[in-house]
């Protein structure tokens, strides 16, 4: 058991992950949890337009999503991320069930959530790489 741990761990060490989310205290909260974690923060991007620029500059393995920016949709966001073959974590302030259809069969949390279940998620998705 420990050693799952450990090569998981070792696993997301300098794991490159796009933050896109729009409320400051939660984006920094995500941040300093992922470095704490060893991961390497690209972001955060807290708006349409410049999330969809942090996509097109690449450079990144995985990407944690907002749903809803500032009142705008990200799923332009996310279709982007799907073309591009990055794994993706989907955040909401809304249950996930609400989603539409076409982006419920993407990993989502509903906010607000523990660090715990986040690294829980990107563990489990990056292990299905």
């Amino acid at each position: 058991m420990h050693t799952a741990s450990y090569n998981m761990t070792s696993k997301l060490n300098q794991l490159r992950v796009l933050v896109i989310e729009d409320e400051a205290v939660i984006a920094e909260q995500i941040q300093w949890f992922l470095e704490d974690e060893g991961m390497i923060v690209a972001g955060p991007f807290d708006n349409l337009s410049d999330a969809l620029a942090g996509v097109a500059m690449g450079g990144f393995e995985l990407a944690l999503v907002d749903i809803n920016l500032a009142g705008e949709d990200s799923y332009p966001v996310v279709d982007k991320l799907v073309e591009s073959g990055i794994l993706l974590i989907l955040m909401s302030g809304y249950t996930c069930e609400e989603l539409p259809a076409a982006y419920t069969a993407h990993p989502c949390l509903t906010k607000p959530f523990e660090p715990q279940a986040l690294l829980d998620m990107i563990e489990q998705v990056v292990g299905r790489r």
